[in-house]
């Protein structure tokens, strides 16, 4: 499952557990376009394959089982309007062996689009 979190808060997009299901799976063998996009206001989302994922979408309005513990937190409040520091990854929580694969990485102050 794809979650926003901060190092600085506990709270993610969507609420682990019952907002799982506002999230997308991630299925093997498959390469995905991922956008992430910090909007000038601060607010967060996310399109996937050219989709935009609501489940993983912070827009400044509480929605219970999304981003009900985001909004209002120390992570919202923050604002995110601008990068202090970028860096790239994966962080896996179910154990066992995982191989993930990178490709195109891009930082733009526009979006750039997935490709068709």
């Amino acid at each position: 499952m794809f979650h926003w979190n901060t190092d600085s808060d506990s709270a993610n997009i969507p609420v682990v557990g019952p907002g799982d299901s506002s999230s997308v799976g991630v299925t093997a063998n498959t390469w995905y376009c991922i956008e992430l996009t910090m909007n000038t206001n601060g607010h967060l989302n996310v399109s996937i394959n050219g989709n935009d994922i609501a489940g993983l979408t912070e827009d400044g309005v509480a929605t219970a089982n999304i981003d009900q513990d985001w909004v209002g937190s120390t992570a919202s409040l923050m604002r995110y309007t601008a990068f202090g520091d970028f860096n790239f990854g994966w962080q896996s929580y179910g154990g066992g062996p995982m191989t993930i694969w990178f490709d195109d990485v891009a930082l733009s102050s526009a979006p750039i689009g997935c490709p068709n």
